[in-house]
């Protein structure tokens, strides 16, 4: 064992021959790991960065990829889409085959509420898309920390530095900036026995959760008699 750091991965990892042992990738942050590493068999990091910066050409383009197909995915949705219930690390599952609504609208509030239920095409296609953007950005993540190791090698070799193994790098995590404050006007349509208010909210799925909050409060019995749900509606006031 000696001190040898892996030009992809950054571990310190032994070198036999002069080059990286085989090793697996294990990401920095979430620690999730993979049988083979791009780094070994390759000169360490002390000692090179060409690898490293093959690597990280290769995941961008990785990402480009990935982002084109969640595209596609998004425009031409499948007609089909499986769902496997009862799954687990023993079973493989049951398999449900879910047909695509022929009214499927993602950005729709019936999609947001379908996408969280089981056994529906939204479920299967929110939670296809949520993996796209997971890997997406576990991906940008991992090009910001190899730019960053590629930088470092080559300030130290411009000054006549020994190049060490760096410190664990974290990427901060972006901050979506606060979505801006809107008026609702919510109702029952058709029944006007339920009060009208005026809700503010970021959203109009917001308002009207808030909105039901407020008539299961004022008369819970009466909210699930007459059948509310599908029947409240939120109106921006512009």
């Amino acid at each position: 064992m000696n001190n040898s750091v892996c030009q992809v991965c950054g571990r310190q990892i032994e070198s036999q021959k002069g080059v990286i042992a085989h090793h697996g990738y294990k990401r920095p942050g979430d620690g999730w790991q993979t049988a083979s590493c791009l780094g070994a068999r390759y000169l360490p990091y002390q000692e090179s960065c060409n690898r490293l910066i093959e690597v990280a050409q290769i995941v961008r383009e990785y990402i480009v990829r990935q982002q084109q197909e969640l595209a596609d995915f998004l425009i031409n949705p499948p007609q089909t889409l499986s769902v496997f219930i009862n799954k687990s690390a023993y079973q493989q599952g049951k398999e449900i085959v879910c047909q695509r609504p022929e009214d499927l609208d993602i950005n729709s509030y019936g999609y947001k509420v379908s996408s969280g239920m089981p056994r529906t095409y939204e479920y299967a296609h929110s939670d296809i898309k949520r993996n796209y953007e997971r890997v997406i950005r576990f991906a940008q993540e991992d090009v910001v920390i190899m730019e960053q190791r590629i930088v470092n090698w080559k300030l130290c070799k411009e000054e006549g530095k020994s190049v060490v193994a760096p410190k664990p790098v974290s990427v901060p995590r972006v901050k979506k900036p606060a979505k801006p404050i809107k008026s609702y006007r919510c109702f029952v349509e058709d029944q006007s026995e339920f009060k009208e208010e005026i809700i503010q909210a970021t959203s109009y799925q917001k308002a009207k959760e808030q909105y039901e909050k407020i008539l299961k409060s004022q008369d819970e019995r009466k909210y699930y008699r007459c059948g509310v749900y599908f029947s409240m509606k939120a109106k921006e006031i512009k």
